[in-house]
């Protein structure tokens, strides 16, 4: 979807993954996970990864319930827009609405989470730290994790439920690792595995069915 007024200027683009069901449910509303590409990419990575064939396939065998997945282009690094606008503002002030506004989403916390890889996973964690009445889930896949501790105190004290993954041989391990302590000693919602693997498109492909199981657990929870 082209989101030509945007504050992100040329950027800002959307991709949506509708379930299914969608069209034959004209009575439905569904939750909607915003889904963050990794550096260098835009808006198809989620979609060149595999979602699409993970999601309909957890959806159409009842392992997990319908839900929306939205991708955003954010750049190569996620940077500033028009004005100064930071990404985070667009997606929370702009993004969101728009979502909502054109598609029949569950707009409320209990139906909303955020997710992302490597930098954009660094990145969802960040937006949910600092905005934990809009998402009631977050998920940090081979994230690039910056000030763990303030990172874990934010997300604590906002009641997120924290899914952490990240390959083994990742030279992004240990950031992970350390948010997963800190949010721990916080008595914080935290989930982390350490698969085999490395920072490579097959790592996220391999476990694209762990995601969205982790997100459709997430929005029973809020129920």
């Amino acid at each position: 979807m082209t989101f030509d007024q945007s504050s992100q200027g040329a950027l800002g683009d959307f991709q949506v993954y509708l379930p299914p069901c969608y069209a034959a449910a004209p009575g439905s509303r569904y939750p909607v996970v915003y889904l963050l590409h990794g550096s260098g990419h835009d808006d198809a990575y989620w979609l060149e990864v595999g979602i699409v064939g993970a999601a309909d396939d957890a959806i159409g065998h009842g392992k997990v319930a319908p839900m929306i997945l939205v991708m955003p282009d954010g750049g190569p690094t996620f940077g500033t827009g028009r004005g100064g606008e930071t990404f985070a503002t667009f997606l929370t002030s702009e993004l969101i609405p728009r979502v909502d506004a054109s598609y029949r989403s569950i707009a409320t916390r209990s139906g909303r989470a955020i997710g992302g890889i490597s930098l954009g996973g660094g990145l969802a964690l960040t937006i949910a730290a600092g905005a934990p009445t809009l998402f009631t889930a977050v998920g940090g896949h081979s994230p690039a994790v910056r000030d763990p501790a303030a990172l874990a105190a934010h997300l604590t004290a906002g009641g997120l439920r924290v899914w952490l993954d990240v390959g083994a041989g990742d030279s992004l391990r240990d950031g992970s690792i350390s948010l997963e302590k800190e949010l721990r000693g916080l008595g914080g919602d935290v989930h982390l595995e350490v698969p085999e693997g490395t920072h490579v498109d097959s790592y996220w492909t391999a476990h694209l069915a762990e995601y969205l199981h982790f997100y459709d657990q997430s929005f029973r929870a809020s129920r």
